[in-house]
């Protein structure tokens, strides 16, 4: 395994003793595995510490070419990658290079965040540390408050803090994105940006109202995201319905039924509708979640929907079972 990801280290001279010992041995160790990911990875953070910059950038980026490297090698590939460029730029004189170079830094940082958040969701009980989080975060701070650079500071920040599932903390960035005086404040991006964060809150009464406000302010919007406005008013209901409020569930189950009939979400092949078809069908274990039943309850009965609940159950065997 890799000996980490230092967001600092310390600089060594070129003729350093220890450090050319080490270097000599992952030098032998590399010609019996030339592919031997890990052995590369402290290869270049030895010519961090040596200041060899752009020996270790290089090395860096070929470690990613190989076959034999871990999603998470990748990602600490990334992060080194992108902290030897920040190194780099601190001695860059032209403001091109410096911008360029910095624009390069953010992307790898992100990137590499985005990497370990599929790697945390594939694998829940490994959390994986790098340094690309406080990393983008001194960064982003430096851009500071005031400058040319803010609006975008703020989107930054927002998703920096999407990355890491602080959806509150990246509310906080869109809101204040929204509250500005500019004519493009009120972005539908960033009202979508609000929606989307209010659901994964659960917070389905505020992210409604900005789906609504998408459908009404940018239909090419609404349109390509047919599938979230729908799975938020679904996910609404279900949790209107866990909470007993029967009321809120109907309004947005009704909703989410008209939003399937006039989308294009559904089949347009058949012109005619079969007599033992459904209007919905429910998916669930019977045994495990007795929502799945208070769902069907609210839907045949107080929205006059026909429902099935799972592949075999028809109406009169639930009726049948005592349901």
């Amino acid at each position: 395994m890799p000996i980490g990801s230092p967001q600092k280290v310390l600089r060594y001279p070129p003729n350093d003793k220890p450090v050319e010992e080490i270097m000599h041995h992952l030098e032998k160790s590399l010609e019996y595995a030339p592919s031997n990911c890990a052995a590369l990875y402290d290869k270049g953070l030895l010519f961090r510490l040596l200041g060899r910059l752009h020996d270790a950038v290089e090395l860096f980026i070929d470690i990613r070419t190989q076959k034999d490297c871990s999603p998470w090698q990748a990602v600490l590939c990334m992060e080194q990658h992108a902290l030897c460029l920040q190194e780099i730029a601190e001695t860059e004189n032209e403001d091109d290079q410096k911008e360029a170079l910095n624009t390069n830094i953010k992307e790898l940082l992100f990137e590499a965040m985005e990497k370990a958040a599929n790697i945390a969701s594939l694998v829940p009980f490994y959390q994986p540390r790098g340094t690309a989080f406080p990393s983008l975060k001194e960064m982003l701070l430096r851009q500071g408050k005031g400058n040319k650079y803010y609006k975008t500071t703020l989107k930054e920040f927002a998703r920096l803090y999407e990355l890491i599932g602080k959806y509150g903390h990246a509310l906080s960035f869109y809101t204040k994105i929204s509250e500005m005086s500019d004519t493009d404040a009120k972005d539908p991006e960033i009202i979508l940006k609000m929606a989307q964060n209010y659901v994964k809150q659960r917070d389905f009464r505020n992210s409604l109202l900005f789906f609504n406000l998408i459908e009404t302010s940018c239909t090419r919007l609404a349109d390509e995201n047919r599938k979230l406005y729908f799975e938020a008013y679904l996910e609404g209901a279900l949790c209107a319905l866990e909470q007993d409020n029967a009321k809120e569930a109907k309004s947005r189950f009704k909703r989410t039924v008209r939003f399937c009939s006039q989308s294009k979400m559904i089949s347009e092949d058949d012109d005619e509708e079969e007599e033992d078809s459904y209007d919905i069908h429910i998916q669930t274990s019977r045994d495990a979640d007795k929502s799945g039943l208070k769902l069907f309850d609210l839907l045949t009965n107080t929205c006059s929907l026909k429902v099935s609940l799972n592949d075999n159950q028809t109406t009169e065997e639930l009726k049948y079972e005592g349901i």
